[in-house]
């Protein structure tokens, strides 16, 4: 009885493991022909892809395709000088609990830059982007921790997003909607940075509404969509920089001359040494920044729950000039594009 009783336990034993096994070559088989319809679609479009010969890892619980020495580089068309993105290790992994998520991972040293060039190299701890296989629209979900750009670029300490991309999208549709937060921001070194070099965190909520339009040179592509009714709807944007804790909300488009035009509401508190900083730091002159105090100290409110006052007031983006309750602060530099007259 006994005997008989191990024989049947060694036989199922026996068949979950083929079981589980055809199950693992069954998702790594259909992991492979993904990656290999996908890096035919993207060389077709004009992306030159190269890699070593990829392999295979992570049985029984993970089928996961490792692909050394990675690199995509294209796009002229569509970005100035193209775009390059290179990593040590791409892994996409299926878990078999799971297989409705792919999920990507880079490791080691990347670089990133134009198409032709070798790209300026930086690492993270975590480089993890998510993406659901059953629902295409779902957003992406991307997580980076301990970012760093050379011994002295910059460095993030985390952070996580949800990427949401429709290229159909018409004017009153979002084309890319984004939720992103990033914490722990250390500038690059050798600036003379006018809040100072640390970002305590930015947050934003924000949609990029349509149409995309057709592939042509920026200038053409600014134009068609600013004509079709495009613009960056920003829900919610916060920034904690130095003295200055703000939070905006606004939408943003393009005026006759390709420049950026914006109108919306910003709560800020610390405003005086803020303004104090960015006129030390010549960012906008004495006597705008003692203006702005003035009239900002006159409309200034103590939050109910206490802390430092705060500031409401509606801001503008009108002929390149940044004027924030009517008061002109800053003259922004005109943007130039590529392609343009």
């Amino acid at each position: 009885m006994g005997r008989r009783l191990l024989i049947g336990i060694a036989v199922i034993l026996v068949l979950i493991g083929t079981g589980v096994s055809a199950y693992w070559y069954v998702l790594a088989q259909r992991l492979s022909d993904g990656f290999t319809a996908w890096t035919q679609a993207r060389r077709a479009a004009g992306w030159a892809i190269q890699a070593r010969r990829p392999s295979w890892r992570g049985w029984p619980v993970t089928a996961r395709l490792v692909v050394p020495d990675f690199r995509i580089a294209g796009g002229e068309a569509e970005i100035p000088g193209g775009l390059s993105w290179s990593t040590e290790q791409l892994l996409l992994d299926l878990d078999l609990r799971h297989p409705a998520a792919l999920i990507l991972r880079s490791v080691g040293t990347q670089h990133v830059g134009g198409a032709k060039t070798p790209g300026f190299p930086y690492t993270a701890r975590v480089m993890r982007a998510t993406l659901s296989l059953t629902h295409p629209d779902a957003p992406a979900e991307l997580a980076i921790r301990a970012l760093r750009a050379g011994q002295n670029g910059l460095a993030v300490g985390a952070i996580d997003a949800l990427v949401a991309l429709n290229a159909a999208a018409s004017s009153d549709q979002s084309a890319v909607a984004m939720t992103l937060t990033a914490n722990l921001v250390e500038l690059p070194v050798g600036t003379n940075w006018p809040l100072g070099p640390h970002i305590a965190s930015l947050t934003t909520e924000s949609a990029l509404s349509g149409p995309v339009p057709p592939p042509s040179d920026p200038a053409h592509e600014a134009a068609a969509w600013r004509d079709a009714g495009g613009a960056l709807h920003v829900s919610s944007l916060g920034l904690r920089w130095g003295p200055l804790d703000a939070r905006l909300t606004g939408t943003l488009s393009l005026d006759r001359s390709l420049q950026p035009t914006a109108e919306g509401r910003v709560v800020a508190s610390n405003y005086a040494p803020t303004l104090d900083a960015l006129a030390a730091h010549r960012v906008m002159g004495n006597d705008a920044a003692l203006a702005a105090k003035a009239v900002l100290s006159l409309l200034a409110r103590a939050p109910q729950a206490g802390g430092p006052s705060q500031v409401e007031v509606p801001f503008t983006i009108h002929d390149r000039t940044v004027a924030a309750g009517g008061i002109p602060l800053t003259k922004l530099p005109e943007l130039r594009w590529p392609g343009g007259s």
